[in-house]
């Protein structure tokens, strides 16, 4: 079994879930520490500190999942982008081929009219 960098990991969009779970017990991890440590001092102090904890964890997955909501939206208009662009293509190239077999029906229809005017 291969070891993933952790550049390979970020570039794996279907990781993305499991980093938040990653991400989740990491920032929480100090507060289960705390909750189970004797702490000497002021009880709002601990009371504050395990907000703080709760808190940055809030901030730190909302970036994420913003972060990945930003990525599937480009990606989603980047998409809508690109079928937008091929229909455009798709109807000039139809049109293109359409003057081209039009013109050879034109051609031969001149050149059968040329030869019956010559008999």
């Amino acid at each position: 079994m291969s070891r993933l960098t952790l550049s390979q990991v970020f570039a794996r969009p279907s990781t993305a879930v499991g980093l938040y779970s990653i991400a989740a017990v990491l920032l929480t991890w100090p507060l289960a520490s705390v909750a189970t440590q004797q702490i000497a001092g002021d009880a709002s102090d601990t009371l504050f500190n395990c907000w703080v904890l709760q808190w940055t964890s809030g901030q730190v997955m909302r970036a994420l999942l913003e972060s990945s909501a930003a990525f599937y939206a480009a990606q989603m208009t980047a998409m809508d982008a690109a079928t937008r662009n091929s229909a455009e293509m798709l109807e000039s190239l139809t049109l293109t081929m359409n003057k081209i077999r039009q013109a050879a029906i034109t051609r031969e229809i001149i050149e059968v009219v040329s030869g019956a005017l010559a008999l």
